[in-house]
C-alpha cells in the first residue's frame, strides 16, 4: 500500500488486485490437490478431475478485492486518440500490424467520430 503523496492516481489497488488473484488461486490449488485420487499408474483419469470451477475455497484466503474509483488503470493522457493511430499506422511497414494496432485500439470500444 502506498500513501496518497507516492500515489495519487492508487495505482497500487490494480497491483494489489492482480497479486491477490494469483495468490487466491495458488491456495485454492494447494488446498484441492489432494483430492484428485489416483489410478493404479498414477494418473488422474478424467472422471476424476477437478476444473478450478469446483475448487473448494479456504476460508483464509477469501478476501475480497480492493475496489476503485479509477475505470481504467491507464491515465487520460496514456491513451491514444484516433489521429494520433491514423499517425502511428501510416508509418508501420507491414499490414498485419497496421491491423493489429487498429484492433487493439478499437477493442476499447471507442467511438470513431
Amino acid at each position: 500500500m502506498k500513501n496518497q503523496e507516492q500515489d495519487r492516481d492508487k495505482k497500487w489497488i490494480t497491483t494489489w488486485n492482480h497479486y491477490l488473484v494469483h495468490i487466491k488461486h495458488f491456495f485454492r490449488w494447494l488446498y484441492n490437490y489432494k483430492s484428485f485420487e489416483k489410478t493404479d499408474i498414477g494418473q488422474v483419469s478424467d472422471d476424476q478431475l477437478l476444473l478450478p470451477s469446483d475448487w473448494e475455497t479456504p476460508e483464509f484466503i477469501k478476501i475480497k478485492k480492493k475496489k476503485t474509483k479509477r475505470l481504467s488503470p491507464y491515465l487520460e493522457t496514456e491513451l491514444w486518440k484516433r489521429d494520433e493511430l491514423l499517425f502511428i499506422i501510416k508509418y508501420e511497414l507491414f499490414k498485419r500490424n497496421k491491423a493489429a494496432l487498429a484492433l487493439f485500439w478499437d477493442s476499447d470500444a471507442r467511438d470513431l467520430s
